[in-house]
């Protein structure tokens, strides 16, 4: 059988410049907080930050192929891609691959599942 695969690969300087992207956002916002805090007496109070980086955005799709009868369980993710598509999971070999939802690719190994 044949789906798509999603998978992070040559993404690592996108992320770091978002990274440091939000690291300016936040030392610029951070020197006006400092200040803030100080004059509200709040100058002990730690600083927090928090960068969040949105994988799904740098995922990207190859073709994978795998023998029906390796499947071990299959499963919907709660996880959308940039494209608003469904994500399947497949367990194989005690590894999940995340692949793009193929109603009928789903519901053949559903089926493959329910009969072994």
């Amino acid at each position: 059988m044949k789906v798509k695969l999603l998978l992070l690969e040559g993404v690592e300087k996108e992320i770091e410049d978002e990274v440091k992207s939000q690291l300016e956002e936040h030392s610029e916002t951070s020197e006006y907080e400092r200040v803030l805090s100080e004059i509200e007496g709040r100058a002990n109070e730690k600083q927090s930050s928090t960068i969040f980086i949105d994988v799904t955005k740098y995922l990207k799709t190859t073709d994978f192929y795998f023998k029906i009868q390796d499947v071990k369980g299959l499963f919907m993710s709660t996880s959308i891609t940039k494209f608003n598509d469904k994500v399947m999971v497949l367990l194989l070999n005690d590894r999940e691959y995340d692949c793009i939802f193929d109603k009928d690719i789903f519901e053949k190994i559903k089926n493959y599942l329910e009969n072994e």
